[in-house]
């Protein structure tokens, strides 16, 4: 089972999972005592988490362009880049 570190807080938290490591290069903020895979004894093992926008076939180029240029303002933004970090999900900045 690979769920992101935030959302397996609560069952971490109640001893409902055993954690024993994080998938990504480095390891998280969110739970920094737990060793990355590569850490644990499996080199060179990297899996991140990536998000995506969709929208309806026939949806303007116009339209699409305009949402990605606010989302990426959105996600540059640097409350956004905190809150994103102290849960654990790394952002790109």
């Amino acid at each position: 089972m690979l769920p992101e570190v935030v959302t397996a807080s609560e069952a971490l938290g109640l001893h409902h999972l055993r954690a024993i490591a994080v998938t990504t290069a480095q390891r998280s903020p969110a739970a920094p005592t737990l060793p990355t895979i590569s850490e644990a004894g499996v080199p060179s093992y990297e899996a991140e988490i990536w998000s995506g926008l969709s929208v309806p076939a026939g949806v303007s180029k116009e339209i699409i362009f305009a949402a990605a240029h606010r989302d990426a303002k959105v996600l540059q933004a640097p409350d956004v880049i905190k809150q994103l970090d102290q849960s654990g999900i790394p952002s790109a900045h």
